[in-house]
């Protein structure tokens, strides 16, 4: 479980991509309160809460906001 071998729940791009990209679908089906594939009921909001899903990502991928490629012109 990626909680007991980082001490968090926050997951980083870098560690685990496809886990990071499923937390970002979940905060995205939680914020536009869509139903979808992923059936984001209150008991599943509440079983992230309490393993300490972290509901706002701070480490967004620059490819998601538009900046593909520019770790090559820095």
């Amino acid at each position: 479980m990626y909680k007991h071998r980082h001490g968090h729940a926050n997951v980083r791009w870098a560690d685990d991509i496809s886990l990071a990209a499923f937390c970002s679908q979940v905060r995205f089906a939680r914020k536009t309160k869509r139903i979808n594939r992923l059936n984001l009921t209150d008991a599943k909001i509440a079983a992230l809460d309490s393993i300490g899903f972290d509901w706002f990502d701070i480490e967004i991928p620059l490819v998601a906001i538009g900046y593909a490629g520019i770790e090559r012109s820095l």
